[in-house]
């Protein structure tokens, strides 16, 4: 039973909704990502740049269970799902591999050759600063890019889905665990100087 825990998490779910009630005319399948991680996001490039400086931030602990997915495979998911006939169903497609975020942490410093200090924020302190985002952007007219639905989000023990349906129905098969993924995000960032 989906419970998003953000504004935008229940407008995705509401998306869904409104697609199911229109499913009699418009053929369709709904797949769910995990965090998609790799070339050219912006998200995960930040914990890149620190573990680079020797240094890695988090807020809610390191042992927090987290399922994640390579865009390639990401992609080859969408692409599976495209060449099946649209079935009105809803599929997780994730990597089976659950890590928390030190493991993740870990591979980045591998990557990159470093061995970061790995530091937590505590979450009431990372409230506060989410507040103060928010009545600056507030001030600004623009959204906060860190809002306390966020910091909800960022602190949830475990933030892990089942991927067997789509791999079982729809022939999915992801590649990229993290120790594959998290190399070849490195050396994208590295060529394109994002690092």
């Amino acid at each position: 039973m989906p419970y998003p825990l953000s504004h935008y998490g229940q407008s995705k779910l509401f998306a869904e909704a409104v697609l199911r009630a229109y499913g009699d005319v418009v053929p369709h399948t709904i797949l769910r990502f995990p965090p998609v991680y790799g070339p050219r996001d912006r998200a995960v490039l930040i914990l890149f740049q620190l573990v680079r400086r020797g240094f890695a931030l988090t807020v809610g602990g390191w042992d927090r269970e987290i399922s994640l997915i390579y865009v390639k495979d990401a992609v080859r998911a969408l692409l599976a799902a495209g060449d099946q006939p649209a079935a009105g169903a809803t599929y997780t497609a994730a990597h089976p591999q659950t890590v928390t975020w030190r493991q993740f942490a870990g591979e980045v410093g591998r990557a990159l050759r470093r061995t970061p200090r790995l530091l937590n924020v505590p979450r009431r302190v990372a409230v506060m600063v989410a507040v103060g985002a928010e009545a600056a952007a507030v001030a600004a007219g623009r959204a906060a890019i860190l809002n306390r639905q966020k910091i909800r989000e960022m602190t949830q023990r475990r933030w892990v889905c089942d991927g067997v349906a789509a791999a079982r129905q729809l022939g999915y098969r992801p590649a990229f665990p993290i120790e594959r993924g998290v190399p070849a995000t490195a050396r994208w960032y590295e060529e394109a100087s994002w690092l």
